[in-house]
């Protein structure tokens, strides 16, 4: 996706190419640029997607996971003091707060892990203590709910903040063991091409600093939940690239 592939396949299979089609699309490709830390790709989606009306779909998981990702790329260039004719801080505010809402008065239950991660995301002069702190109950909190990739997340997110270089390590060796176990594998090389600590993670033997706090029942638990769903045609594509 980050360098055209999943476009030119798409154009190729003459998939759909109506607004709902490329909002899904834009939605998807959000995702995974942020996954690979390509900011400059995340913004030109973002600015595609964020005025999108999307209707009854407010009401979906679709919807809440769009506003997720919009908060954190937000969240990234308002610490990166990013120039734009947007307001990042205000757009961070925005949409933390309407994830808090739907988690605290809506008992948006697959949210609750994503607002620790946006939380500890947002602490401004934190002391390493209190960022370890921080996205070590992201990480353990995401796990238990079955969200692999975004116990992954919270970790290659807490790889840019932290100083400490032991601690930069684990959290990057973690972010690598979450989302190869997820599958993610073309994100994983994608991290240790462009990013020395990734790279660097991988010889790194340090138990990873919440490791013995999650049972290897609870960190399979997304992986069981889909491996014996995926289609044919997933497996296909997988295979093409």
């Amino acid at each position: 996706m980050c360098n055209g592939k999943a476009m030119d396949l798409r154009k190729g299979r003459g998939w759909e190419t109506t607004r709902a089609g490329e909002t899904s699309q834009w939605s998807y490709s959000l995702q995974l640029y942020y996954y690979c830390e390509e900011m400059d790709l995340c913004n030109e989606v973002y600015e595609k997607l964020v005025d999108i009306d999307v209707g009854l779909l407010r009401a979906s998981c679709f919807w809440h996971l769009r506003v997720f990702f919009l908060a954190l790329v937000a969240i990234e260039n308002t610490k990166l003091k990013v120039k734009s004719k947007r307001n990042w801080k205000h757009d961070a505010k925005r949409y933390v707060n309407m994830i808090r809402i739907w988690v605290t008065k809506h008992q948006a239950i697959n949210m609750a892990h994503r607002l620790l991660i946006l939380e500890a995301f947002q602490k401004n002069h934190a002391s390493e203590r209190e960022l370890v702190t921080c996205f070590d109950a992201a990480i353990a909190r995401s796990a238990k709910a079955g969200f692999q990739q975004d116990a992954a997340l919270a970790a290659a997110i807490a790889v840019r903040l932290v100083q400490d270089e032991t601690n930069k390590l684990a959290y990057a060796r973690r972010a690598r063991e979450l989302f190869t176990s997820w599958g993610a594998l073309g994100v994983v090389e994608y991290l240790a091409s462009t990013t020395h600590i990734y790279s660097k993670s991988e010889k790194f033997t340090r138990p990873s600093l919440i490791v013995r706090a999650m049972s290897r029942q609870t960190v399979n638990r997304a992986r069981a939940r889909f491996d014996d769903c995926i289609p044919a045609q997933h497996r296909e594509i997988s295979g093409e690239f």
